[in-house]
């Protein structure tokens, strides 16, 4: 299935097409990220019994109304959160290869079962836990433009990707897991007790023409984040 090319009006996710992931369309200063293809065409995403589908609009009906802000903010997640905490940080859970999920490598355009490199962290906000990440590209990519970030350690992946005005971003895709998922049970087993579903988003990064899927998981603590950007007292 190939992507559309060119400037055109706002595609299915509601995100217009004009600028790539490193853009700044905001008089705030705040980074905004547009959707703008690029050129590989991952295959069609597929659900089953163990994943939820991902979906560019679900029924804002079913989404909590203090996590809908988060879910579909196209903006980088890492500066969100930093701007409403005190002290942001990154905790690596996993780093290597590995098989992706099925969902995973149909969204990568990787064959099932084809080792994939994966990195998972635990966001931080405070020293609790409010987001948990999964970050997955294809092995043949390795010694392509995207090595650079396999050596992040605790540096967070946002920050990077929306410093480089040449990555560019596809829209996101929101699912609510359940205790079906392997990610909700990697997020549930970080925060215990974080009840029967867990909302998500996703979405592809590419750079020359290589895809970079990026996951984020919002924990329950998400919830007690101000909604207003964090004000820090004065010395």
């Amino acid at each position: 299935m190939a992507l559309p090319s060119g400037k055109g009006p706002p595609n299915r996710c509601g995100l217009s097409s004009e600028s790539g992931a490193g853009a700044n369309g905001r008089s705030d200063g705040r980074k905004r990220v547009h959707w703008r293809p690029f050129p590989f065409s991952p295959a069609r995403v597929t659900s089953n019994r163990s994943v939820a589908p991902w979906l560019c609009h679900p029924p804002r009906t079913t989404i909590p109304a203090g996590l809908y802000p988060w879910l579909t903010d196209p903006g980088s997640l890492t500066a969100r959160i930093r701007a409403r905490c005190g002290v942001f940080a990154v905790r690596v859970l996993n780093q290597g290869l590995a098989p992706p999920h099925r969902d995973e490598a149909a969204a990568l355009g990787i064959a099932p079962g084809v080792i994939a490199w994966q990195r998972e962290v635990v966001l931080l906000a405070d020293g609790v836990p409010v987001v948990y990440a999964r970050t997955l590209m294809s092995r043949d990519h390795l010694r392509g433009p995207w090595n650079r970030f396999t050596g992040l350690g605790n540096r967070p992946l946002g920050a990077a990707l929306f410093a480089d005005p040449r990555i560019l971003r596809q829209p996101l895709r929101l699912a609510r897991l359940d205790r079906r998922d392997p990610r909700f049970q990697r997020a549930a087993a970080v925060v215990p007790g974080s009840g029967k579903g867990l909302w998500a988003r996703r979405s592809l990064f590419g750079l020359d023409g290589r895809a970079l899927l990026v996951c984020e998981v919002f924990l329950p603590a998400i919830l007690d984040l101000a909604s207003q950007p964090w004000v820090r007292s004065p010395a």
